[in-house]
């Protein structure tokens, strides 16, 4: 996968994805959305899956990546 050099559009011929980044460890969360916005997407997060679930539904996200 090749990083979009213009993260504020998504790469050509392509749509902009929606994520829902879940996380309870801050230093995770911040390291995964860091890597995300180089690639384009449109992202959200959570701290914890209560207030993911209410994220989701008010975002409705393309993809939710949690980790058990």
């Amino acid at each position: 996968m090749i990083a979009n050099p213009n993260p504020a559009r998504p790469l050509a011929g392509h749509r902009q994805y929606r994520i829902l980044v879940i996380d309870d460890e801050p230093d995770s969360l911040r390291i995964l959305l860091e890597m995300m916005r180089a690639f384009g997407l449109e992202l959200a997060s959570a701290p914890n899956a209560a207030i993911g679930l209410r994220n989701a539904r008010a975002v409705n996200p393309d993809l939710i990546p949690c980790w058990m």
